[in-house]
């Protein structure tokens, strides 16, 4: 099973990125299924949950595949068609299940709306989550390059207490200030 991790770089934004896609999907949708009724969820459908979570992971690929601004298109395309495959095996689905599937809920405007609500709540999360850690790493190298003696101690490799920690400032104290008088 293959793990799917994306670092979002400070100049793309996934919520922009997705938001129009969002958009231009409900209107094909919308209009699509304007005139059909409801029908049963036919067998083999993906359930919307997992439907959500490959959508999620497809729409990751897509970004990684956008972030890495290969020179041809055709090189983009068959980057793209590795990820897509590591993430239906990783759903344990393939195309055409997936396929079949959109059709469906494309065919369903409620569904495909919450399953998309659902998208773009947690891309836009995940980013949110990925600019807070980036943020701190940032400040934490830039407060470590500021100070070039700071280091992480670690206290438990201390053979002293604190209270002999505490005798040793007041003995140097003392020293200083006989040292002064």
């Amino acid at each position: 099973m293959t793990k799917i991790s994306v670092k979002v770089p400070k100049h793309l934004s996934l919520f922009s990125v997705f938001f129009n896609f969002y958009w231009v999907i409900l209107a094909i949708v919308v209009l699509s299924s304007a005139c059909q009724s409801n029908h049963k969820k036919p067998s083999g459908i993906i359930p919307s949950k997992k439907m959500t979570s490959i959508l999620i992971d497809l729409h990751l690929a897509e970004a990684l595949v956008l972030e890495s601004r290969y020179h041809s298109e055709d090189t983009a395309k068959v980057e793209y068609a590795k990820l897509e495959k590591d993430v239906f095996k990783k759903h344990q689905t393939d195309s055409v299940t997936y396929a079949k599937s959109y059709q469906y809920y494309a065919e369903n405007v409620v569904e495909l709306n919450k399953i998309y609500n659902t998208v773009v709540d947690t891309l836009s999360q995940r980013e949110e989550i990925a600019k807070a850690k980036e943020e701190k790493e940032d400040s934490l190298k830039n407060l470590q390059s500021k100070n070039k003696y700071l280091k992480k101690t670690d206290t438990t490799d201390l053979d002293i207490s604190p209270k002999e920690i505490r005798k040793n400032k007041i003995k140097e104290k003392n020293k200083l200030k006989t040292s002064v008088k």
